[in-house]
């Protein structure tokens, strides 16, 4: 691998693991290779991470040593093969593996013979019958066997394995053939359990990858004659060889009496005047008015004015015409769809519609999907090919074009078309959405019934789709404190076990002169108590317990449009008792509207007036400094600009400097400054402003807007108000957040006025406390005082403004919208930008934990249950490995229910 410090960690897939305990053993004797400085494995998605500086060679062989391999990365797009659930689908599981289909035939093999030879002759003195399990042991139990050992000699570690081998061989040698295969069978039963609830959780993510198609319909421009080109798959049009098929063309040509031509189509493989292509039939209808011909070769007409032709072809070649429109001087239209059979293709039709600069009377033919008007030639000019190619192809900057009813690829804009969106996969949005020119639309999502045109923005690996599917998978590779707390006690609980179960066989023979092996009446030894207790030591189930559950929570929330960074942050989320929420962008929708406009001259009375110069030259001032802003005020005040027309009045100000919590300062082209922002901008300045403004900004902030000073070299020459509609989703989103049990406070932190922040909370309702007038370490300090009130705090912002804040709350929540900063910067992503998915995680993460919590104590439960019956000797071997059978199965099933949650 060849990593220096500091490097990124090399991720690999890791096929082999059938249990938790695996990727402990995996973990252990990495962390022995030299070079080696930290190993971690996830047995859920199968991967593992390496620090250092150890060679991939050795890596390798280390993972041949334990019984494991490297596997190949499975490509993110591709399709998930559907599995059947319940008892249908675990047989399937079972099937599908060569070393469980060999314990499914030996069991099969069993049932027939145990009563087949229950009174059977004995071998060598040995009823047959335990021959028969004697065989089966070997049979079933080597390859578990062998792992145990290596584990052993390559990782220093005793694991499951090892201990169900010394248990299955002990009852061997102590004559206890049935019980000795029973073990086998159903310690087989339980890895096959853990190993089918772990690729259940997998499947889950990977359906999350296959959300994002695999090939994309590029319009790529093509330029020159069909006629030069050669098609894929034997096919030409214009010109493109079709061999092999059969075709039909319908040629239907109308003249103008007194017009002459001639009409011949030459292509590859076949002529249309004699009909013949390649030995395959081809019908020709050929429709001309009395004294007309035609002469044309490879689609070059030679005719005189006032004719059309209409062409019908339909072939199975892999392009695509997008149906762009062609001009041409001969004054003819045309529409192709050529079709060779023997091939499906009907998403891959051609559809010309040339425009006509000659004759009269001339129609021509436009499909739905044809907008594109070029004045090119047919045979020479400029024209667009759809061709499906793979999506890690396309790069940023091409148009695709996807039909109703198919996935969109690729992140991008809508450049043509309209159409309903379901991106319910993606954001969690339950209801469809209308997307037009401008609008983003989200690889993944399911196009409706409009066919649109779309500039990727975004190449395939970094799609919205690929970036969640791609931190889920990190997320459940992390482990949650419970986790990691389990994997230090499983470090101790089995060798403490294995002790206990060697004093026990120990203490009583040499102490006190008790029976090692079983008495004539039935007593069990010691020997057959301590093996029941090593089969006790196996930490399957409380391994497993815990992940099953923070991988089902992790994609359960991923499926509803909150993405959780990890296990860490799932379980953080659990303990939040306060949540601060930023205004601007978050309870409200972030796209304020200007809905005041003031000059300090003017003699109106209203505060909004359109027609009126002085307050236009206040508009135009301010749209010359913010123009060079993204905070979603600036974009308010230059849309009122370019609503008024003033766009162009001034040019975009220089030396603009923006202070944060407060405005933006810039220069004109004259060397006037010009500068926009609250009170807190200005100082005196703004207080001191003439009493007749003063008296409409108070009149605006009691209706709920934000004032915004706009002042020319130091002279406040006006004001803008602005105001911001409040999200629906917030009233519903607090509501519950109080109605939560135990209770969860809602906080409002923003940088507004004191007056917009009080109108917000009081159409929202229950906020416990509003903070306004923050600047961002001001923020900060009342992150720090939530802290030391509620203890944990989360923190809910846009992800970008609010970055100091979100870091600094114990759970950082951005709206993101699947925006990238949001991804990398906070905590927890709210796909849809729906508040009503905070109390929805909240209360996934809190059920999360009480299923870890019964899985823990169901676990430890059992063990100490049978760990208590197993030293008076009232436990059997197969009630041991069937207690931890059952234990695995419960807390695995018990995990998943969060996946039914909604």
């Amino acid at each position: 691998m060849n990593q220096t410090q500091g490097s990124a960690p090399l991720r690999l897939k890791i096929a082999g693991m059938d249990c938790g305990s695996c990727a402990m053993t995996i973990e252990n004797s990495m962390r022995q290779l030299p070079g080696v400085r930290s190993a971690t494995v996830s047995f859920t998605t199968e991967t593992m991470e390496l620090v250092g500086d150890a060679p991939l060679e050795a890596v390798t062989a280390r993972l041949r040593e334990l019984g494991y391999r490297l596997a190949a990365e499975t490509p993110r797009t591709e399709a998930v093969v559907e599995r059947r659930h319940g008892l249908a689908g675990f047989v399937d599981f079972l099937w599908s593996q060569a070393r469980l289909r060999v314990a499914l035939l030996a069991t099969a093999a069993l049932l027939v013979a145990i009563p087949l030879l229950q009174s059977g002759p004995a071998i060598a003195g040995i009823p047959a019958l335990d021959w028969i399990f004697a065989a089966a042991v070997i049979g079933i139990g080597l390859p578990i066997f062998v792992k145990g050992f290596r584990a052993l000699l390559f990782a220093r570690r005793v694991t499951i394995d090892l201990l169900m081998a010394i248990a299955a061989c002990g009852a061997l040698a102590i004559g206890e053939t049935g019980e000795a295969v029973t073990v086998i069978l159903l310690y087989t039963l339980g890895e096959a359990l853990e190993a089918y609830s772990a690729a259940r959780a997998r499947d889950s993510l990977r359906s999350l990858m296959s959300l994002q198609p695999q090939e994309a319909t590029v319009l790529r421009e093509h330029r020159g004659g069909h006629g030069s080109e050669a098609a894929a798959g034997g096919h030409e049009h214009d010109g493109h060889a079709c061999s092999g098929h059969d075709h039909e063309h319908d040629h239907g040509h109308s003249h103008a009496p007194g017009h002459a031509g001639r009409h011949g189509h030459a292509h590859a493989g076949h002529d249309h005047d004699s009909h013949t292509c390649g030995g395959h039939d081809h019908d020709h209808d050929h429709k001309e008015a009395p004294g007309h011909g035609a002469a044309r070769s490879e689609h070059e007409h030679e005719q005189a004015e006032g004719h059309a032709h209409e062409h019908g072809h339909q072939h199975g070649d892999t392009h695509e015409h997008a149906g762009h429109s062609h001009a041409h001087d001969e004054g003819h239209a045309h529409g192709a769809a050529q079709a060779c059979s023997g091939h499906d293709h009907a998403d891959h039709a051609h559809d010309h519609a040339p425009a006509h600069d000659q004759g009269a009377g001339h129609g021509h033919a436009r499909s739905r999907e044809q907008q594109h008007a070029r004045d090119d030639s047919h045979d020479g000019g400029v024209h667009y090919h759809a061709t499906a190619v793979p999506v890690e192809s396309v790069a940023v900057g091409e148009t695709v074009l996807v039909r109703p009813g198919q996935r969109i690829p690729l992140d991008g804009l809508v450049l043509k078309g309209e159409s309903t969106i379901n991106q319910s996969h993606v954001t969690g949005e339950s209801e469809p959405v209308l997307r037009v020119v401008g609008d983003e639309v989200l690889a993944g999502a399911v196009n409706g019934d409009g066919a649109l045109e779309i500039r990727v923005t975004r190449p395939a690996g970094d799609a919205t789709i690929a970036r969640i599917a791609r931190l889920v998978e990190q997320a459940q590779s992390e482990r949650s404190p419970a986790e990691r707390f389990i994997d230090r006690f499983a470090r101790w609980y089995t060798p403490a076990v294995v002790l206990v179960a060697l004093l026990v066989v120990l203490v009583p023979v040499l102490a006190f002169g008790q029976p090692l092996l079983d008495t004539a009446d039935g007593t069990r030894g010691w020997l057959y108590r301590g093996l029941a207790l090593l089969i006790i030591a196996c930490p399957c189930a409380l391994v497993i317990s815990i992940p099953v559950t923070v991988v089902s929570s992790l994609t359960r929330l991923a499926n509803l449009g909150v993405l959780v960074k990890g296990g860490a942050q799932l379980d953080a989320l659990a303990d939040v008792r306060a949540v601060a929420f930023d205004k601007t962008g978050t309870l409200t929708h972030g796209r304020p509207q200007v809905t005041a406009v003031r000059a300090a001259q003017c003699e109106h009375t209203e505060a909004v007036l359109v027609g009126c110069d002085p307050c236009d030259e206040v508009v135009a001032l301010a749209a010359a400094v913010e123009r060079s802003s993204e905070h979603p005020v600036a974009h308010a005040i230059v849309d009122a600009a370019a609503g008024r027309q003033l766009q162009h009045r001034y040019q975009p100000a220089t030396r603009v400097v923006a202070h944060a919590g407060r405005g933006v300062r810039g220069e004109l082209g004259d060397g006037v400054s010009v500068a926009v922002g609250s009170d807190r901008l200005f100082g005196e300045a703004a207080t001191t402003a003439a009493a007749s403004l003063a008296a409409t900004v108070d009149a605006s902030r009691a209706a709920g807007q934000t004032v915004m000073y706009v002042a020319r070299n130091e002279s406040i020459v006006g004001y803008i108000g602005v105001r911001d509609a409040v999200r629906l989703a917030s009233s519903q989103a607090l509501a519950e957040l109080h109605a939560a049990n135990p209770t969860v406070a809602a906080v409002m932190l923003t940088g507004d006025t004191p007056q917009s922040a009080a109108r917000v909370a009081e159409q929202v309702g229950n906020i416990d406390a509003v903070h306004a007038g923050l600047l961002p370490e001001q923020k900060l300090a009342a992150i720090e005082q939530l802290r030391d009130r509620y203890g944990s705090v989360a923190m809910v912002g846009d992800g970008i403004n609010d970055a100091p804040a979100l870091a600094r709350a114990d759970v950082g929540i951005a709206m993101g919208a699947g925006t990238a900063q949001a991804m990398e910067t906070a905590d927890v992503v709210l796909m849809q930008d729906d508040l009503s998915h905070v109390p929805m995680a909240l209360r996934l993460a809190r059920r999360s934990r009480q299923l870890v919590k019964q899985n823990i104590a169901l676990s430890l439960g059992l063990k100490l249950a049978f760990l208590a019956l197993a030293i008076p000797g009232f436990t059997t071997l197969w009630m041991a490995v069937l207690a931890d059978v059952g234990a695995t199965m419960l807390v695995t099933i018990n995990g998943m229910r969060v996946l039914r949650e909604s």
